[in-house]
């Protein structure tokens, strides 16, 4: 399954609001739970249930320490490298880079709330803030963003909160969020700049130490010189176990569908994915392909020059390949078999094509190598404790685009007149540290190489010790 990488950063904000000196600060009506009787202002409301990760069993491990189950199984050194383990992780990694986009909203609300020394959110009907423009315009907005006027309109009742932003006279956002009865339910749509589209939706009854159900889809659109298709993708967590499924479109030089279902705790998990057309990717040079293998199988992928690219390497006498160099491109297909050499084609191009695959399952194991760069290994197993749910579970459609559109909940915005909106005056500075850090984590995330590359990395190596 290819994945898509997308960065739909969100701005530079400590430099967009100015105002002078002071002081100022803001109560919290949060229980000792975590959970929220009202909501008096936006500093009540707690980032961690609209952050995927917290809940995401793989990674972290104050979950994996809370796990009821016991522990019975973990990837060893010596097991083949997991395609279907690969594709659940990009997909998780893909729905939680995404979902810090309605984290980071609320981040850099509260601090502005607290700077402000007063409620930013208006107590039923919106209060409406512009920032500078000059200041704004300077600081630079998401990409494909020409001009750059945030404005904000915000308001609460006792357990909501709607945020939209207009960017000059367009509508470009609409976070709504709502605490009652201590489910934290809501979704954030975002149409930044030309030709993206995306909205994530999320609900949660209860913080990620005390939930028991917590889910987060994401959808998107996309015509952009980035990334042309659409994709739908879904984590559903529970303190025992978490499920990723969903799909992607993908079209021009780069083209994919398919879908994926899987299952999976801290330690292993079953995957189903297929190909529902025929695909392509880039084609990668032989010396990619060591390089990534060094990535997935460190120390044991031999000399490039030796044991891949000489008369006695594993290419020349296994795969029929002489005569090789480093920046020659080659194609890996979907017919490679476990514990057999994998081997490549010469390419023709710098393309090469994915044929159409059949339904296909497989289990694996999950060893945590880092907890803070969520770096994880995946090994082949017979199989898992999540088998038979993923066997019965149906994987969803890959042919039709999703429809996000604004809802009801901003209908009373009117862009084209922000400009008369009030300017925020802060009492201080504010202080986004906390905010700038998820910012380069929305920026950053590596969310990986192709798993079809990477696993021929893994496989092309077999005969190579």
């Amino acid at each position: 399954m290819k994945i898509l990488i997308k960065s739909a950063g969100f701005m530079t904000v400590g430099l967009l609001f100015l105002g002078g000196c002071g002081g100022g600060s803001t109560s919290s009506t949060a229980s000792s739970d975590g959970t929220i009787a009202e909501i008096n202002s936006i500093s009540d409301v707690p980032t961690s249930v609209v952050d995927p990760s917290q809940y995401d069993l793989s990674t972290n491990t104050a979950l994996q320490a809370s796990l009821s189950k016991s522990i019975s199984k973990a990837a060893g050194d010596a097991a083949p490298f997991s395609r279907a383990g690969c594709e659940t992780d990009r997909m998780k990694k893909n729905i939680i880079r995404n979902a810090l986009m309605p984290k980071l909203i609320l981040c850099f609300m509260q601090k502005f709330e607290e700077a402000a020394g007063g409620d930013a959110a208006g107590d039923g009907v919106f209060n409406l803030w512009k920032g500078n423009d000059e200041i704004s315009e300077q600081a630079g907005g998401p990409g494909g963003v020409d001009t750059f006027k945030p404005r904000m309109a915000i308001k609460k009742g006792s357990t909501d909160l709607t945020f939209v932003m207009c960017n000059d006279t367009t509508k470009v956002m609409e976070f709504y969020l709502d605490t009652a009865g201590g489910v934290y339910d809501g979704y954030v749509i975002d149409k930044w700049g030309e030709g993206f589209e995306g909205r994530l939706d999320f609900n949660a009854d209860g913080l990620p130490d005390s939930f028991t159900t917590a889910t987060f889809t994401q959808t998107m659109v996309e015509a952009s010189d980035f990334w042309n298709g659409f994709a739908s993708q879904t984590l559903e967590a529970t303190p025992n176990y978490d499920s990723v499924y969903g799909f992607y479109n993908e079209q021009g030089n780069n083209s994919y569908a398919g879908s994926v279902y899987a299952r999976f705790d801290a330690t292993q998990g079953t995957a189903r994915y297929k190909q529902d057309s025929t695909g392509s990717y880039p084609a990668w040079t032989v010396q990619a392909t060591y390089d990534n293998c060094e990535i997935v199988s460190p120390g044991e992928c031999g000399d490039l020059d030796i044991d891949w690219l000489s008369a006695s390497g594993w290419l020349a006498t296994q795969c029929n390949l002489s005569g090789l160099a480093a920046g020659d491109f080659i194609c890996f297909s979907n017919e490679c078999v476990e514990n057999e050499v994998c081997c490549p084609s010469l390419a023709t191009s710098d393309t090469c094509s994915s044929p159409a695959g059949l339904d296909t399952s497989e289990s694996f194991t999950i060893a945590l190598l880092d907890d803070a760069t969520h770096a994880l290994q995946f090994g082949v197993t017979g199989t898992s404790d999540y088998a038979e749910a993923v066997a019965a579970a149906t994987l969803q459609d890959s042919s039709t685009a999703p429809t996000i559109e604004f809802t009801s909940a901003s209908d009373g915005i009117d862009c084209t007149e922000s400009s008369s909106w009030d300017e925020i005056v802060f009492q201080q500075a504010p202080d986004t540290t906390e905010c700038d850090a998820i910012q380069a984590e929305l920026d950053d995330w590596d969310t990986g190489e192709l798993c079809q590359i990477l696993d021929a990395a893994a496989s092309g190596t077999a005969g190579v010790q």
